[in-house]
């Protein structure tokens, strides 16, 4: 049987296993893009449960979608809702935070009510 070469540790000698919270610095993450959109309420209050439920099954499947798919789907859904509520997309905002927005709102408003 043939000894084994003793190995050389992964750390030199004077080196510590001992980790410290500064190792760990806590980053704050960005807010979602839809949380510094305000829409209207008075658009909002236009809007039904049937609306929001559309937006969450959008929401909740887009991407399971091509980007064509997607990109069609989120124009439909925003046309309709913004003809029914008179909402508009807020310039610079993507017609998909614009729909996760009006999502955020919807939701808040219906649990108040």
């Amino acid at each position: 049987m043939r000894d084994r070469e003793e190995e050389a540790p992964l750390w030199n000698e004077s080196a510590t296993r001992t980790f410290t919270a500064q190792s760990f610095i806590a980053t704050t993450p960005a807010p979602e893009p839809h949380f510094s959109v305000t829409l209207p309420a008075s658009g909002i209050a236009k809007l039904s449960i049937a609306d929001l439920e559309v937006l969450e099954g959008f929401l909740s499947r887009r991407l399971d979608m091509s980007l064509e798919t997607r990109r069609a789907l989120a124009q439909r859904i925003a046309s309709a809702l913004q003809a029914k509520s008179g909402l508009e997309t807020p310039q610079g905002t993507s017609i998909e935070t614009f729909l996760e927005a009006t999502a955020r709102q919807l939701r808040d408003t219906a649990w108040m009510q």
